[in-house]
């Protein structure tokens, strides 16, 4: 920019020799003036051309990285394709079965159910301990002391292992007893503890057989309610 701006001054400069001054007085500054003014045009060519071979240049490196992307693009295609295709073909026995158990629905919807239905069955195969609310007793003795006895029991007809309750309550705890009701019982480890701020406890054991029953009584002063429980399994 700056060399073409000069090239220009020179040229106007030029012209108004020419017109102003006489050629013959200043004929040395004429050759020297149209000697610069050549050499700055070579060079204002130059330098374009050298700009323009490093914009082809730019420009072929923007073409090879959008060319390399695209290609990344095809590949990641292609194979998200297979992929599809793979999940496609080991999906088609369960299609075949939704569409099968549920002819009324399409085959989207057919399978949803299928997912759904199975998914149910899988959850209620789970072994999970449960308090049997309905049989929870409260009563109390000479002493005026409060005894509220829980019952647990499987949910589903199976054995369970590693057994863990915690209960909390709104006051606090004298004691708490427990035992193991039913014709075969197993003890494993079981064991009581009493919470460091009174108003709970853990109860854990190892096997709890079918038919039977974790039996907890809880001692207090005032009658309790429960304020939280966690069972496990």
């Amino acid at each position: 920019m700056v060399l073409t701006l000069l090239v220009a001054f020179l040229a106007v400069l030029g012209y108004i020799l020419d017109y102003f001054i006489d050629k013959q007085k200043h004929r040395n500054l004429y050759k020297w003036i149209a000697v610069l003014g050549g050499i700055l045009s070579l060079v204002v060519i130059g330098v374009n051309h050298l700009r323009q071979e490093q914009q082809i240049k730019d420009w072929g490196k923007s073409l090879y990285k959008i060319t390399k992307q695209n290609d990344s693009l095809l590949s990641q295609n292609d194979s998200l394709e297979v992929r599809m295709k793979d999940v496609s073909e080991k999906l088609q026995p369960f299609v075949q079965i939704a569409t099968r158990s549920y002819p009324a629905l399409n085959e989207e919807e057919a399978l949803t159910k299928l997912v759904t239905d199975i998914s149910r069955t899988l959850e209620q195969m789970q072994p999970k301990l449960t308090l049997l609310t309905e049989k929870t007793e409260l009563r109390k003795d000479n002493n005026s002391l409060f005894h509220t006895i829980y019952f647990f029991d499987s949910q589903y007809p199976v054995s369970l292992r590693n057994i863990s309750i915690e209960m909390k309550f709104d006051g606090t705890v004298l004691r708490a007893e427990y035992k193991i009701n039913g014709a075969f019982v197993i003890e494993q480890g079981s064991k009581m503890l009493i919470e460091n701020d009174k108003r709970g406890f853990i109860f854990v054991t190892g096997l709890l057989t079918v038919g039977n029953e974790i039996v907890i009584e809880v001692i207090s002063k005032k009658q309790l309610n429960l304020i939280s429980k966690r069972l496990s399994p």
